[in-house]
């Protein structure tokens, strides 16, 4: 529009491109108004008022509803003074939107931050308790193990008549090697009346035969 209004006529094409750009602009400004928080919006409508916004939209109509290529009859330097006015209101704005954007990444970033630290001290927190419950259930399963080899042995003791008696093996876990135990015990208790019967009949057979040496030949 300087150029139109110093020549006071629109060159062709110019025109078109006039009513292009500020039909855009409109839009633009509509598309912000819906999309802006109550705080952008404040500050838009308190910095765009005054003579400059009220001029500049003045000589826009004058230009949009002339009826022929010129005659504006306006002052190109005084439209250039005006428009640069409101460019400055719109530099305000933009200034007051770019420092609530930064403060609203600062927040979102802090919440980020914070959101992260707390996602990260619960993933340490689980891989200790992991470490702590892995330790206990390995420390279990290696008692468990050195409790069975041991009752075990004690069994082939028994077998080999190296020990008179023979305790069950002790349940200390409900897990595969707790059920193992308890088949192993129900054979064992099988195994020890064989062992005791077959004991019996070697002592009764030893207590007979130093009889019949002894010659009391009625004892079979």
């Amino acid at each position: 529009l300087s150029n139109s209004f110093a020549r006071n006529k629109f060159l062709p094409g110019m025109k078109d491109k006039f009513i292009k750009l500020t039909t855009e602009q409109d839009s633009y400004i509509q598309s912000f108004k819906k999309s802006a928080s109550k705080n952008m919006l404040n500050s838009y409508n308190s910095n765009m008022t005054g003579t400059a916004i009220d001029e500049v939209n003045r000589m826009r109509k004058i230009a949009k509803t002339a009826t022929n290529i010129g005659g504006f009859e306006t002052d190109a330097s005084y439209w250039f003074s005006k428009i640069t006015g409101k460019i400055n209101l719109l530099k305000k704005v933009d200034d007051h939107l770019a420092n609530e954007l930064l403060v609203t990444i600062s927040k979102d970033l802090s919440s980020v931050k914070n959101s992260f630290i707390t996602v990260l001290v619960i993933v340490v927190l689980s891989f200790i308790l992991s470490l702590f419950v892995a330790f206990n259930i390995m420390k279990n399963l290696l008692f468990s193990i050195k409790s069975f080899q041991t009752n075990l042995l004690h069994f082939f003791e028994y077998i080999n008549k190296q020990r008179d008696t023979l305790d069950e093996f002790k349940v200390i876990s409900n897990d595969e090697i707790g059920a193992m135990t308890i088949v192993v015990n129900q054979n064992i208790q099988q195994t020890a009346q064989y062992i005791e019967q077959d004991r019996a009949v070697l002592d009764e057979i030893d207590d007979v035969v130093q009889k019949v040496i002894n010659g009391f030949f009625q004892y079979t």
